[in-house]
């Protein structure tokens, strides 16, 4: 695969990649193995998100082939293995895995685990970001929050949105360091220091991210009993792609509802004839 080759040329390569990987259990193993010493290695620099989005697709593709919950236990485990090499976090690492795994593997969120999540981030000292960052677990997360008929209980859903803007408002750099240990926050950013490498976050985008996501849901539940829904409404909140994204699944499965609606009242008069 070359990142920089073309859309269509890389979507090529992608799919005889994928065969590849997932012509038997040991391939995807090694696979997967491959990935995550390509994405420790501090020389990645930015090549690093792709190594770890290709760790994320070959796991819906495995999932897809019938490999199931051995994919996604093998895959986060490697996952957690590519973030937490000897760092403070094992502890609070091993937490979010127990929390997160369940989810992955089962495919929906649930409220205990949710709140195991939310305890770990918004304490003193929370682990790295990227955890979280799985892009399965968002979806899951963004599923459930811009999904009309989906009611999340309201002393829950806070913690929903908290870990959706923590995930997705936090950004990080790697860079090679010789220092083991922690190091202590500056303003926004928060340094972790891995064997080799150290990773700064900065979340000063988690606030404006959480705020826009509010923003937008009581928008959505203020427009839930109209008929038709102004697009132009959700304009100042697009700032933030993953508050874009949640608009574009809420506006799709509310055109559904309001299809569902139409088709219901139809099939109403049509019998009405008959029955009179």
């Amino acid at each position: 695969l070359d990142m920089e080759n073309d859309a269509l040329s890389c979507s090529r390569e992608f799919g005889a990649f994928m065969d590849l990987c997932l012509a038997t259990h040991y391939s995807y193993v090694y696979a997967q193995a491959m990935l995550v010493l390509l994405l420790r290695d501090p020389a990645a620099g930015t090549r690093s998100g792709f190594y770890r989005r290709l760790l994320e697709e070959l796991e819906i593709s495995a999932v897809r082939k019938g490999l199931g919950k051995v994919a996604l236990r093998t895959s986060y485990m490697y996952h957690i293995m590519a973030l937490n090499s000897n760092t403070k976090h094992h502890a609070k690492a091993a937490q979010v895995q127990a929390a997160l795994q369940p989810m992955l593997v089962t495919g929906s969120t649930n409220p205990v685990d949710i709140t195991k999540l939310h305890k770990v981030y918004s304490g003193d000292d929370p682990p790295l970001a990227e955890y979280i960052q799985h892009s399965e677990f968002l979806e899951l997360v963004l599923n459930d929050l811009f999904n009309p008929s989906k009611s999340i209980p309201v002393q829950h859903k806070f913690k929903y949105v908290y870990l959706l803007a923590h995930a997705c408002g936090t950004s990080s750099v790697r860079s090679a360091s010789p220092e083991a240990g922690h190091m202590g926050p500056t303003d926004a950013h928060l340094h972790f220091s891995l064997s080799d490498e150290c990773v700064t976050e900065d979340t000063s985008e988690v606030v404006g991210t959480q705020r826009a996501i509010e923003g937008v849901m009581e928008l959505t539940q203020s427009l839930q009993e109209e008929q038709e829904v102004c697009v132009k409404a959700f304009k100042p909140y697009l700032r933030y792609a993953v508050v874009s994204m949640g608009v574009i699944k809420w506006v799709d499965r509310r055109m559904h509802q309001l299809q569902g609606l139409l088709d219901i009242t139809s099939t109403m008069e049509g019998t009405m004839p008959s029955l009179l």
